[in-house]
């Protein structure tokens, strides 16, 4: 298991000094579009007076670290843009993802079990896995559901030590699930509540590219869709049976999308 300091070692900023960048991004984003110096940020954003030249931009790379928000070069910091279009479905990894809950409410319900499988080269290449103890019962009525007992997560880790593990398999992947705004509620709760932030990869809704390649379909469900398409599914409505299914179904939407061809 990955310990929290080799994770910050890799993700600088993760917790609650990256809140501190929040300022920094709503600058670019809102009044300094065409990036500010590295002498800016070290003045503006870290209140340090008089620093300038080659120690300002290390002093202001450092403090950015990894955050996916931002882009360094030249000794000016850039908002990163998001992928779009032809760019999006040709980036160099994906992540598909799935988690369970104990409910709808990203609020007042929790994650039970999360799961991702990446995605290289229309390959999939590693997988993600963990149960999450939700430090509230699970219902009978979710049971039935997912088949996850209070027993199965009684000694799993909480969210707060998951979520950090999770970010670090998941990098700057594009972020892929079924209904994907249910899943990024969650994940998006989760993270505010312990890191004041949330996540930004860019994202790819497969119910969504169900329903504009395969408008025919009855149903546009992760099942329903994983049968028409052939796609076996172990266990559904299990997070690592979902989100392999959810990886494949990427897979296949690709091509049709590279070849232009709706197969319906």
């Amino acid at each position: 298991m990955i310990t929290d300091d080799e994770i910050i070692k890799k993700r600088k900023n993760l917790g609650k000094e990256k809140h501190s960048l929040d300022p920094l991004y709503n600058i670019l984003k809102t009044e300094r579009q065409d990036g500010v110096s590295a002498e800016f940020i070290v003045e503006t954003i870290m209140k340090m007076k008089g620093v300038k030249g080659p120690l300002s931009i290390k002093m202001a790379e450092t403090h950015i670290g990894d955050d996916p928000r931002f882009r360094f070069a030249g000794g000016v910091c850039r908002l990163k843009e998001a992928p779009r279009g032809a760019e999006l479905f040709n980036a160099p990894s994906y992540c598909a993802v799935d988690i369970e809950t104990t409910g709808l409410s990203p609020k007042n319900d929790a994650i039970i079990e999360i799961a991702a499988v990446k995605i290289v080269d229309n390959q999939l290449c590693g997988t993600f896995s963990k149960l999450v103890n939700p430090g509230v019962p699970i219902s009978e009525e979710i049971t039935k559901i997912n088949g996850i007992t209070n027993a199965m997560v009684e000694n799993a880790s909480p969210i707060d030590e998951v979520m950090p593990e999770f970010l670090d398999f998941l990098g700057d992947s594009v972020f892929v699930a079924h209904n994907a705004a249910f899943d990024i509620s969650f994940i998006n709760e989760a993270l505010y509540r312990k890191y004041y932030q949330k996540m930004i990869n860019p994202i790819i809704c497969t119910l969504k590219l169900a329903k504009m390649l395969y408008p025919n379909f009855e149903s546009h469900s992760l099942g329903s869709v994983a049968q028409k398409l052939k796609i076996s599914m172990t266990a559904h409505h299990r997070a690592l049976s979902d989100a392999d299914a959810c990886a494949k179904m990427l897979v296949n939407f690709l091509k049709v999308i590279k070849s232009g061809a709706n197969k319906n």
